[in-house]
């Protein structure tokens, strides 16, 4: 199978990905509940179908054989189908398919959650870390903005990074920024640090500076 992170090789049985660190067994196991799913619908549209061929067995004696020898045919075809179908489940491979549902599928809805995971963070940490911008400097080689940054939530964030905004008197925005606010040492709960955040050239007209989280770890 590939890994949907990386795209390398990797064994079946194993957890994580030996590349990349991915967890595989994650991923498993949506693939496997997807496939009991589908596997459960077969089941009982085959259940309906063998219901009705032993009731027009019983109305229509004289075709006993006929029906027989469908009834075979599709006990036949379906086992046929389901081992196709588990020889393409264990491959775990990108050119095989389970009831429409493929390889490519599955990576798709992957990312999406993974991405709505990441926004979720993102969003948990903009509610969590307060930035407090303490004075903004104009000197002869940049503008600056001396600010606080603290976690009043749960969680410790590391590679906090922000964009600063500086702005004039009239709310206008004449020179952005960026930098990060805590490292890898991290931010934890209930602790503050000070930063500062510049902005390549000098505008005296800077008065005020609106400084945003858009990263996170």
């Amino acid at each position: 199978m590939k890994c949907p992170e990386c795209g390398k090789d990797v064994d079946d049985n194993v957890f994580t990905c030996p590349s990349c660190g991915f967890d595989i067994s994650l991923y498993k196991s949506a693939y496997n509940r997807i496939l009991k799913e589908k596997q459960e619908q077969n089941n009982n549209i085959s259940s309906s179908h063998t219901s009705d061929n032993i009731t027009s067995k019983s109305q229509n004696n004289s075709k006993i054989g006929i029906i027989v020898g469908i009834v075979l045919v599709c006990i036949i075809g379906f086992f046929f189908i389901n081992s196709q179908k588990s020889s393409s489940v264990s491959s775990y491979d990108s050119h095989y398919t389970y009831n429409s549902y493929t390889y490519d599928d599955y990576k798709r809805d992957w990312e999406y959650n993974k991405a709505l995971e990441e926004r979720k963070k993102l969003s948990d940490a903009r509610s969590n870390l307060r930035v407090t911008v303490n004075k903004v400097v104009t000197d002869s080689a940049a503008t600056y903005a001396n600010c606080t940054i603290k976690n009043i939530g749960n969680t410790t964030y590391r590679f906090v990074k922000v964009k600063g905004s500086f702005m004039d008197s009239s709310g206008d925005v004449i020179l952005t920024g960026d930098t990060y606010a805590a490292g890898s040492e991290g931010l934890a709960p209930n602790e503050s640090t000070d930063f500062r955040l510049s902005a390549s050239g000098t505008n005296n007209k800077a008065k005020t500076c609106e400084v945003t989280i858009y990263d996170c770890d």
